[in-house]
């Protein structure tokens, strides 16, 4: 984004300059051109005065040679000047019939100026004067030709500056709107990920193992995943272990108890069928044949079991928590335990949790 309106920046200056530099030379060059034509035009006016004022006695053949030499200098000048004027302007062959005209008559003048002759002198002034006003009227043609010419050059650079102000407008905001989708992508690919990877984890969090993050990316977030899955496969083989472990121990201990359960049980139902059996003993007979139902569901259940809950049973040590742990539904956030503890610590044997008794 730096670049591109860097780039723009120095473009815009570089047109500008331009622009600037193309004003300064058209004003440089048609104000020296007019003032050319004014000057030619006053040298022309100077022959007019000097005829018109000259005393019949004293003809003006200093101030005439004077005005033929400074016209000839003036035209030399105004053919160095070069203005690029229109493809139809008529002032390219106004400024070439003066460039021819302008020294002829300029030879007109010097040789009315040679006459020492009042009567001659006369007589060559009618056609020095016709020619006189033909060349003032091409001078004053060509002004006007000329201040056009500055006006329309300036409108064009004017117009030609306001569409460069309106192309540096379009493509600043260009800039602006393929930055902002630049931004938007880059933040797109780091936001996509991240949800992905946030989502995952908390349905880890939940203890849903099975769930896999699919981010196909070669960067780092594509690394991360593929970590992250791998973990999460190293935790469901762990957790699949730790269940068929605990489904094993409970068959085992199905086994175990079953004879002494079965043993139980017929001791309590031949008290229960003696004549003088107290109505106190048969509820303590039933008491006993609750727990025993309880016993057998209780190892029913961890055959039962599909993922392991924890919870708490005595301050510092966990216990399982069999209802959620045969649970079909995914745990929700709020049924987590409050303090979170590895399957494995919990797993392992201690003292304590040996001895109470089940309640």
């Amino acid at each position: 984004m730096i670049v591109l309106f860097a780039v723009l920046a120095i473009g815009s200056v570089l047109l500008l300059d331009r622009l600037v530099g193309e004003i300064d030379d058209i004003k440089a060059t048609t104000t020296t051109y007019i003032s050319q034509l004014h000057d030619l035009g006053g040298h022309v006016t100077a022959v007019e005065s000097a005829l018109y004022a000259a005393d019949p006695q004293t003809l003006p053949a200093a101030e005439m040679s004077q005005a033929a030499a400074d016209m000839r200098i003036v035209i030399g000048r105004l053919g160095d000047v070069a203005l690029e004027w229109p493809e139809h302007s008529p002032a390219p062959g106004l400024a070439g019939r003066l460039v021819e005209t302008v020294p002829a008559f300029a030879d007109q003048v010097d040789a009315l100026a040679r006459l020492s002759d009042v009567q001659s002198f006369a007589a060559a002034r009618d056609p020095v004067l016709r020619s006189h006003v033909a060349i003032q009227t091409d001078v004053l043609e060509l002004t006007r030709l000329s201040r056009a010419f500055a006006a329309d050059s300036q409108t064009a650079i004017t117009s030609r500056f306001r569409w460069i102000v309106l192309g540096v407008a379009v493509a600043s905001i260009l800039v602006v709107n393929v930055s902002i989708l630049v931004v938007l992508r880059t933040v797109g690919l780091v936001l996509r990920p991240m949800e992905q990877i946030i989502a995952a984890t908390s349905i880890w969090a939940r203890e849903r193992f099975d769930h896999r993050i699919v981010l196909d990316q070669p960067d780092e977030f594509g690394q991360l995943a593929r970590a992250l899955n791998q973990m999460a496969d190293r935790l469901e083989v762990s957790e699949l272990r730790k269940i068929e472990t605990l489904q094993q121990t409970a068959r085992m201990l199905n086994h175990e108890l079953n004879n002494a359960l079965a043993i139980i049980s017929l001791q309590v139902q031949l008290l229960d069928r003696a004549r003088d059996a107290s109505p106190e003993l048969k509820d303590r007979l039933d008491r006993i044949r609750a727990c025993l139902a309880r016993m057998t569901n209780t190892v029913d259940l961890l055959k039962q079991v599909r993922r392991i809950v924890l919870t708490d049973y005595v301050p510092g040590e966990k216990m399982l928590d069999l209802p959620r742990s045969i649970g079909e539904g995914a745990i929700a956030e709020d049924e987590l335990p409050p303090a979170e503890v590895t399957v494995a610590a919990a797993m392992r044997p201690t003292p304590a949790a040996q001895g109470p008794p089940l309640t």
